[in-house]
Order: C-alpha cells, then structure tokens, then sequence
C-alpha cells in the first residue's frame, strides 16, 4: 500500500497547524530551526519559515527551497540558502512527499494562491528537490529559479528505488517506491525548459545523476545560466563549494 507521510503525522497524533483543517491548507508557521529528528515541523506537508512570527505574512521578497530525495528541511542545503538571503529575503522551506506527486502539486497550488501572490519570488532545488523547484517555479511565474543537480527524469529515478524500504532520518519515517508511483510522475512528464531566468549548477562527479542529461536538456534554452564544475557531487556543500558564490549573485543580479 502506499505510503504518505502525511498521513504517517496524522496517525502519529502530530498537531500541524499547516495542514490538519484543510487538505491543500498551508499556512506558514515559524519554527525553530533546529528541531529534533522526526519533529513535526519536518513531515510533509509542511512550510518551514523559521523568521516569520505568529500570524506575520510573507515579505515582498521570497525565496523558496525544496530539499532532495530522502531530505527535509530544515537540512544543510536550506541553513546555507537562508544564511546567504535573510537579509533580503523571506527564506521558506517545503517539506513535500516524494511518493504523492498529485498531493505536492495541490499543496503547492495552494501555497501560491494563499501565500505567494504579488511576490517576488526565487525558487531553489536540488536533486528531486530541483524537479519540483522547477515545476513550481514554472507555475508560480516565479521570477527566477536555481537548480543544482536536478533530476530531469523523476520516472528514472523512481526506477532506481523501485521496491525498495528506505528511512528518513529527518522525519523517521520508512518508505517504499511503488509502480504507482512511478506513474504518477510519468504524467507529471519531464522537467519544463520554457523560457525563464534559470541557472543550472551541475557536477560531473555526481554519483547519482547522469550530468550530461540535464546539460542536454537545458543547453542553449533561453534565460538558462548553465555551469558546470568537476567536483562537489551529488549534494554541493555550499558552505565552501565554489557556486556559492555563483547562486549569490544570480539571485541578488538585478
């Protein structure tokens, strides 16, 4: 059967003040940024904005971070996306469900409509994480995005975890991709290259993801920023990894 962590909270009696009264509810609640492993704050669905004080609405300026497969914020990537932007950013994290495709795009439909209308926003992702910064991105109409070894193709990486019972340490949760769920991204499709401010970080000695995929799906597209760097990775260390710089002046570049 399938497994949504969600669902998980909810059985395990978590109080979510984001999503228990309405199904595609997200309301952003401050959180403390160092929550204990399996805390509420990091189960889907749910908006981490550790800045943000009880009732205060989102600023003009808002940056939105997806954490990759097996993650949730708040993790390393997300502590060092907000270190370099919360000084001019509101800096938001999505803990999403791999493994409910429809469920994450409902929640981030929503997420738009109540919370992120008139903004200007910057999306960042990395791994699967980057597929859905994409796509949100491309919903959203956000004003740029950053994807840092994006997965292009979720129905291949889906395949490589297929059966397969992992933990979640951030939210010890155990789960299992499923058939269904590869099919659920099947009609998600590709990853979207229509025109958009977009820089695109890619590491030839990623162990996990094929380079020259993404290279090739997004080379020579408009707005598209593409740079490649021969160490760091799958999952960059950007608290000493040469694109922090990169990330830093793309998003701040007026």
């Amino acid at each position: 059967m399938k497994f949504h962590f969600l669902r998980r909270a909810l059985s395990l009696g978590f109080c979510m003040a984001l999503s228990l009264t309405l199904p595609v509810s997200a309301d952003v609640t401050a959180l403390d940024l160092n929550p204990a492993h399996g805390d509420p704050s990091y189960q889907a669905w749910s908006v981490f904005a550790p800045d943000l004080a009880a009732g205060e609405a989102l600023g003009e300026k808002v940056v939105v971070v997806f954490h990759g497969f097996r993650s949730a914020v708040p993790n390393g990537f997300y502590k060092r996306i907000r270190e370099f932007f919360k000084a001019t950013h509101h800096v938001v994290g999505i803990n999403y469900d791999y493994l409910d495709p429809p469920g994450t795009a409902a929640h981030l439909k929503a997420f738009a409509s109540e919370r992120l209308m008139g903004r200007e926003v910057t999306v960042l992702g990395t791994s699967l994480g980057a597929f859905w910064a994409n796509w949100f991105a491309g919903y959203l109409g956000a004003r740029q995005v950053v994807l840092i070894n994006p997965v292009i193709d979720p129905t291949l990486w889906i395949n490589k975890h297929l059966g397969k019972t992992q933990h979640n340490p951030r939210r010890d949760v155990d789960f299992t991709a499923t058939a269904s769920d590869r099919s659920e991204y099947a009609q998600m499709g590709l990853a979207s290259n229509t025109p958009m401010r977009r820089l695109v970080i890619l590491s030839r000695d990623d162990a996990n993801l094929d380079p020259s995929i993404a290279q090739g799906h997004f080379a020579g597209h408009a707005g598209v920023q593409l740079v490649i760097y021969d160490h760091g990775g799958h999952t960059l260390n950007l608290k000493k990894h040469p694109a922090r710089d990169v990330i830093i002046q793309f998003v701040l570049d007026r």
